[in-house]
């Protein structure tokens, strides 16, 4: 099974096969309810996404997610589903995965991350406002004091349509030595100057 997908991975990889998307059904099929197709699913679908495969990255993502919804893959296939989903326009899909997102994973640490890829997408395809009402959500409902840094690098993004020179020098005043920090400076100038 592994050498089989990550062959497929590669076609994808290389768009070598126009074929990719019927190999890795068969492999669905033939190794059902084999837990390793969590993770090689997950993988292709990452692929599909990085190749701009989005429909495709859409049904893989959708696959771990109803097949494997209690992989550590799920949270990160919620999470590609909504932004395969935001690439092809398709709002409704994008509002569904990301409610799940924010219902499922709100107290999982990785959430904060997983909804600022998410957003930065929305913020690309110029959908502030939904981006806005994503993040407000969020920060009204996550309940991690651990990572309020989050919290803060999340307001200096989503309470400004431009960068505020100051947020990350008060982010780095306030938690320095945090395990996130390194991390949260860079999400900000990223989402403004991308």
């Amino acid at each position: 099974l592994k050498s089989q997908m990550r062959l497929v991975i590669s076609d994808i990889a290389l768009d070598n096969d126009p074929n990719a998307v019927d190999r890795i059904q068969r492999l669905l099929t033939d190794y059902a309810g084999d837990e390793r197709l969590a993770r090689y699913a997950h993988e292709a679908a990452k692929q599909f996404l990085n190749s701009k495969k989005y429909q495709e990255a859409c049904d893989l993502y959708d696959y771990v997610v109803n097949n494997w919804p209690d992989t550590k893959y799920v949270l990160s296939s919620r999470t590609g589903l909504a932004i395969s989903s935001i690439k092809l326009g398709d709002e409704q899909g994008a509002a569904d995965a990301v409610d799940d997102l924010l219902l499922n994973h709100i107290d999982d640490e990785r959430i904060a991350r997983a909804i600022y890829l998410v957003n930065r997408r929305y913020f690309r395809r110029g959908e502030d406002l939904r981006a806005r009402q994503v993040y407000r959500y969020f920060l009204d409902n996550w309940s991690n004091p651990e990572l309020e840094i989050w919290a803060h690098a999340i307001t200096a993004i989503a309470g400004n349509d431009v960068a505020d020179p100051n947020a990350v020098d008060r982010i780095i005043a306030d938690f320095a030595g945090h395990r996130k920090l390194a991390e949260i400076v860079t999400c900000i100038p990223d989402h403004f100057y991308e």
